[in-house]
């Protein structure tokens, strides 16, 4: 679910990469028909979407933001579509927050490694457009402080359940196929132990 909805967030929006939280996407879809209502059992917090340009950087801290839970679940994690990452578990999160959970840097060791964009390295420097929700991309949601001073492209975006209809019904052409089946994803996000 989490590549279906990171890659609806990006594909129908048009950004470089898709982000979702984890906590925002909240049931599976079934074998067979897919219902209006199963699409907001899925989002049903009805999110508004946005555009914004962010550096390398601020996509790092993201990751590393989302990371920082694991082996333990947390609704802050990340789901990716145009990029892929690993996590090694074995290195203790770097992240610092503040009193109130906002993220403030990264002090130490990245566990987060090997992100690449569209299949390239990416650039600390350089600017990508990232879709998702204005909850993290703009309202700090989850703690997310790092896209402080990206660039907002579009606010209007329309709602997160939204993008997932019009991707079905768009080019997925009404049917959701073997790319989403398997529960763990196709191997964007690689967790090492």
């Amino acid at each position: 679910m989490g590549d279906f909805c990171a890659d609806a967030a990006r594909i129908q929006l048009g950004a470089d990469i898709g982000i979702v939280n984890s906590g925002n996407v909240r049931a599976d879809l079934k074998k067979g028909d897919i219902t209006y209502g199963d699409i907001l059992e899925i989002y049903p917090f009805c999110k508004d979407m946005c555009i914004v340009e962010a550096t390398g950087q601020q996509i790092l801290d993201a990751l590393e933001w989302g990371a920082r839970s694991i082996p333990s679940e947390s609704g802050a994690f990340l789901q990716v579509s145009g990029l892929t990452y690993e996590v090694d578990v074995n290195t203790p999160s770097p992240c610092t927050k503040d009193d109130e959970g906002m993220f403030t840097g990264v002090s130490g060791t990245r566990r987060v490694r090997n992100v690449k964009v569209g299949g390239k390295v990416i650039d600390p420097s350089a600017k990508y457009t990232v879709s998702g929700s204005v909850y993290v991309l703009t309202e700090h949601g989850d703690g997310c402080t790092m896209f402080d001073g990206a660039t907002l492209i579009n606010t209007g975006c329309g709602l997160d359940y939204m993008s997932l209809i019009d991707y079905i019904k768009g080019p997925l052409g009404g049917v959701i196929g073997d790319q989403y089946s398997d529960p763990y994803g196709e191997g964007r996000i690689k967790i090492i132990q």
